[in-house]
């Protein structure tokens, strides 16, 4: 549900695109205050943000990729998609919504996948790529085919063609190391699970602020593979400092519930779900990281009863 939100987020900002293009503006205050005059005057608004009669064929398609998205009938969005594919033989969004909703077969899937991605870098053009290099996902037109790559790379860890899947992560970090799509959690259970500890440790130093529960869980399991079980223990204990619900899922004292979150708040059951569900390949794999983490455990157990 949250990509689906960010889609129509961009939809907004594509309109804003076609309302100040041409435009310049003296400062960003300038800019901020037309924007809020548009919407005040109703003429930026989510009802009235679809293209005009003058708007391009790449428009008009993309155009119909929201309104797919908001479409409950699947029958209704595969159509909606193909007639936008149709009017933009290079609609990325439609592409996907293909591969997601309507391929019949492995092959079918990843063929469309690619097509995508294709498209994306066919749309975008190599002076886009140079020079944006850095800070894609701030241009709304990127998304898209920040999307296709991301989906293509999944594909391609799930069907086993593991390297190939982490040069695409790689290469969607290089084009916007901000990461607003979480590409690093993927990389990082990625590299460890191939036992690339060098790249892996690169990886952990380039976020040291990162919050969220792959990287506290993930630093345990890179400490255990290099064969530093002080250092998977202090890990472990910052993990569970950071959500002691991933060990009550991995131990089964929770059990994990039939359908994931959609979203979660740091630190919570639903943010451990997520994490559980995600990488138990990879605490499966590392007998090692396990040990740490219920020792972690056992000793944050005495330390809260001795407390109480």
């Amino acid at each position: 549900m949250a990509t689906m939100d960010r889609r129509l987020m961009e939809r907004f900002h594509r309109a804003i695109g076609r309302l100040t293009a041409g435009r310049e503006f003296e400062s960003p205050e300038a800019y901020a205050a037309f924007v809020e005059e548009a919407r005040c005057s109703g003429k930026l608004n989510w009802e009235n943000l679809a293209p005009g009669e003058d708007a391009t064929p790449e428009d008009r398609a993309q155009e119909l990729t929201y309104q797919a998205i908001e479409e409950t009938s699947p029958k209704r969005r595969i159509g909606l998609a193909q007639e936008a594919l149709r009017l933009w033989p290079d609609c990325v969004d439609a592409l996907l919504l293909l591969a997601e909703e309507s391929a019949s077969s492995r092959e079918e899937i990843e063929t469309l996948f690619r097509r995508a991605v294709e498209a994306g870098e066919r749309t975008l053009g190599e002076v886009m790529f140079r020079e944006e290099r850095g800070h894609f996902w701030g241009i709304p037109e990127t998304r898209p085919y920040m999307r296709a790559r991301a989906s293509l790379a999944e594909w391609l860890w799930l069907t086993d063609r593991h390297s190939e899947a982490i040069a695409h992560w790689r290469g969607l970090l290089e084009l916007n190391p901000c990461d607003n799509q979480g590409t690093r959690y993927d990389l990082l259970a990625a590299l460890l699970l191939a036992r690339r500890l060098d790249e892996a440790g690169t990886l952990l130093r380039e976020y040291p602020d990162d919050a969220g529960c792959e990287w506290f869980y993930g630093k345990i399991v890179y400490h255990s593979l290099s064969n530093d079980p002080s250092a998977a223990r202090r890990a472990a204990n910052d993990a569970l400092d950071r959500n002691p619900n991933v060990f009550e899922y991995f131990a089964g004292v929770k059990k994990l519930p039939a359908r994931l979150p959609d979203a979660f708040a740091i630190g919570s059951a639903e943010e451990a779900q997520a994490y559980v569900a995600q990488n138990l390949k990879l605490w499966q794999s590392c007998p090692d990281a396990v040990k740490s983490l219920v020792e972690a455990a056992l000793d944050h157990f005495r330390r809260d009863n001795s407390a109480s």
